[in-house]
């Protein structure tokens, strides 16, 4: 028995640490460092669990320098942000911020160029 202890110890203060994981981005669109044309531009982020649909948000930093707030409609598929953007050339980056059901959050960059 005296075995054991070791092991129901680790098991009790890891299993708080994987009930509240973040959710993770698993794609995006456009995708990091990637080069897209000018106009209106769809950004579609896919995460590995459902999202709290009230409280996901993307800004778009662009050539301007001048953030942007862009509206995220309530989701379709309970794992993916969408959102529609006007571009024009230059480089730019997405920042999100995101968190489930269980109020774990996670937030993140996505850098990219857009051309002529």
């Amino acid at each position: 028995m005296k075995s054991l202890r070791p092991a129901l110890v680790w098991v009790c203060l890891l299993a708080p640490v994987a009930a509240h994981a973040k959710p993770h981005l698993v794609s995006a669109l456009p995708s990091k460092n990637a080069t897209v044309k000018s106009g209106t531009l769809s950004i579609t982020l896919t995460f590995d669990r459902e999202l709290d649909p009230v409280r996901g948000r993307m800004m778009l930093l662009g050539a301007t320098g001048a953030p942007r707030l862009l509206i995220v409609p309530p989701p379709t598929t309970p794992n993916v942000l969408t959102a529609t953007a006007d571009v024009t050339p230059g480089a730019y980056t997405v920042e999100w911020s995101a968190s489930d059901k269980d109020d774990a959050a996670a937030s993140g960059s996505i850098p990219f160029t857009v051309t002529p």
